[in-house]
């Protein structure tokens, strides 16, 4: 699942009507104005790398987007999952 995916079924989750139908970059505008934990610079960076790896054919380009996803990526999706939990667990104690 994509980090747009993952992001349009929280927004959904929450009731979000721009969760419906949308590119992935406006998901995840939708979910910069909705969760103070995401980051707009590294999700929308994510996002253009993400398009651009077809486009890789250049070793050192590679090297370079392997950094990013082991130094700002990995971290950011482990930000998202730790508030995601942090969430659930307010959703179930309002149960």
């Amino acid at each position: 699942m994509t980090n747009a995916k993952v992001l349009k079924e929280l927004l959904k989750y929450e009731g979000s009507i721009k969760a419906a139908s949308g590119s992935p970059r406006q998901i995840l505008k939708a979910a910069f104005k909705n969760y103070d934990f995401i980051h707009e610079k590294i999700w929308l960076d994510m996002l253009n790398d993400r398009n651009q790896t077809a486009h890789i054919y250049d070793g050192n380009a590679a090297e370079r987007l392997a950094e990013k996803i082991l130094t700002k990526y990995i971290q950011e999706f482990q930000s998202l999952r730790d508030h995601l939990i942090i969430l659930l667990r307010i959703t179930q104690k309002s149960f």
